[in-house]
């Protein structure tokens, strides 16, 4: 079942009614954001008795006689929270739903290892997308139906102005300020908040894009945006890494190496280095003499000295 059809019969419980199982696959952590709007949703449309059984408190040999029985034959829905493979009780309750025919329907999550191992024909599968554009959002409008339809679009638009693509249970929890975010303080919104619960990729490739071209005062303007958005850690790996392949590519290039170059090139390189910027490196020793000092650098913060070592790292690789 493709996503947008199930959240369609969120609406239509007894639709749901004739599945006994329906898994949610298709990607590898449990999306709590998403199915806690999904269970939210479903006691809103319907009268029947909706469970949510924790698997790490509830005793799931009492839970395979509750999915047995219904009471005075009224099916009922069961939401089994975050199972894995992690015991043989529960492989053993695995074994038991992948026979299961009701009555009532059960809604369970299941990486791709446990889908493969135990499950059957006679469940019904739910594809969840590992991250979703702009244009799929809309397929969780469903979930949010309380909003006006104009809001929700105002607000998918503002997003992924910003964003390229966010997975399903980044999307929901920025969905928690739409009510709150206006086209007026929408750039407060953006740098105050969203940048720091997930900072843009598109920022950290546009900063490297700025390094390498040596544009050194749009460079640092963004520099001082961004910085404390990661660890010192991070950013000495970041750095590290960004000049050894920049140094790797620029001698490839002279060596005319295309296939190592267009490698390369395929790691994160920015395209304005690729096909003009690294000319400004006929000598690239500049990139070696750099990944030198920041690997100093790196042990350094492993040990836990405190250290302004990147300004220096800035200082000398403009100098």
């Amino acid at each position: 079942m493709e996503l947008n059809l199930f959240l369609e019969q969120l609406h239509r419980p007894d639709l749901l009614n004739k599945h006994p199982v329906i898994c949610f696959t298709g990607i590898n952590e449990y999306p709590y954001l998403f199915l806690a709007r999904c269970i939210a949703k479903l006691k809103e449309q319907t009268d029947q008795t909706v469970t949510l059984i924790h698997s790490d408190i509830d005793n799931l040999t009492l839970t395979k006689s509750r999915l047995q029985s219904s009471f005075f034959c009224s099916p009922a829905f069961f939401w089994l929270s975050n199972i894995d493979e992690s015991s043989l009780e529960k492989t053993d309750f695995f074994r038991f739903l992948s026979c299961y025919s009701g009555p009532n329907t059960t809604f369970i999550f299941c990486n791709e290892k446990i889908v493969k191992s135990v499950a059957n024909s006679t469940w019904c599968y739910v594809a969840l997308p590992s991250s979703l554009r702009k244009h799929e959002v809309c397929l969780l409008y469903p979930l949010f139906n309380q909003m006006e339809i104009a809001s929700f679009i105002r607000f998918v638009d503002m997003l992924f102005g910003h964003y390229t693509q966010l997975s399903l249970e980044q999307t929901l929890q920025f969905f928690a300020y739409a009510g709150l975010v206006t086209v007026t303080n929408y750039p407060s919104f953006l740098s105050n908040i969203a940048d720091k619960v997930l900072p843009c990729t598109q920022s950290l490739f546009e900063l490297s894009q700025l390094f390498l071209s040596g544009n050194r005062a749009h460079f640092f303007t963004k520099w001082l945006k961004i910085c404390d958005h990661y660890p010192e850690q991070f950013w000495v790996s970041f750095w590290s890494n960004l000049c050894w392949r920049a140094h790797m590519f620029v001698q490839c290039v002279k060596q005319k190496d295309q296939a190592q170059a267009q490698q390369l090139a395929s790691k994160q390189l920015p395209f304005s280095f690729i096909r003009n910027d690294w000319q400004r490196y006929q000598n690239s020793s500049i990139f070696l003499t750099s990944h030198s000092y920041l690997f100093e650098l790196d042990s350094a913060v492993k040990s836990g000295r405190k250290t302004h070592s990147l300004d220096n790292f800035f200082f000398r690789f403009f100098l």
